[in-house]
């Protein structure tokens, strides 16, 4: 993920949340997306802010339309955190307190895998900053392939949990049909698949220069 730090100094020119919901999208992202370098943004979606538990934050998500390519497809989101202006030195005082002003914004990336001519509105997964879209794409495929049996793998299990995951082949293919990943970090050949269960995290292990082998982890995450 790439973050960007908005310069706040202008006086009166900072978008605040209450005017950007307002207007029409073309204008918001104007206002929001003018110095970045984005593609055609076809819909905005609420998110997570930073810390939930502070009130007054808020977070919003400008979603480029997808590029279709063989396999699937990959998109990016621009990620608009919102700050009450009594956290931020940089705001002029004139500025209600509890005004939501654009702090950052935060560049995402993410894809999908798909057979079908047009690519689809949900179903995608986070991928890092160091993981190139296709790259990703084709361990997605790869992954599917390997739950279907449809390539032959040696999986290498390690499981930190005490549920018995990795009881056999078998056992690992049905607990990883149950999860969805949730992101993919990693760089060049070699990616890690991130699922986040009820109460595990689960690690799968790709090199796509070496496809025969797959290495599983399942830990119990450290609390937050």
């Amino acid at each position: 993920m790439i973050t960007v730090l908005f310069a706040l100094l202008q006086i009166g020119g900072v978008p605040d949340l209450a005017t950007i919901d307002r207007l029409p999208l073309a204008q918001a992202v104007d206002r929001i997306l003018r110095s970045k370098g984005h593609g055609p943004i076809i819909a905005v979606e609420k998110a997570e802010p930073w810390h939930p538990s502070v009130p007054g934050q808020a977070a919003r998500d400008y979603v480029e339309a997808p590029v279709a390519l063989p396999r699937g497809c990959p998109r990016r989101r621009w990620r608009a955190q919102f700050m009450p202006a009594r956290y931020q030195t940089s705001v002029d005082p004139s500025v209600a307190s509890d005004a939501a002003i654009l702090l950052t914004v935060e560049e995402m990336r993410e894809v999908v895998v798909t057979n079908a001519a047009t690519c689809p509105a949900e179903g995608y997964v986070d991928i890092a900053s160091r993981v190139d879209a296709a790259a990703a794409i084709g361990a997605l495929v790869h992954f599917q392939k390997v739950l279907a049996q449809q390539v032959e793998v040696e999986i290498a299990c390690d499981d930190h949990t005490g549920t018995g995951f990795c009881r056999d082949s078998a056992a690992i293919r049905r607990e990883l049909k149950l999860l969805r990943p949730m992101e993919i970090t990693g760089g060049g050949s070699a990616v890690t698949l991130m699922f986040l269960g009820k109460r595990q995290l689960t690690l799968v292990s790709l090199d796509m220069a070496k496809p025969e082998r797959v290495q599983v982890k399942n830990i119990i995450p450290p609390a937050s």
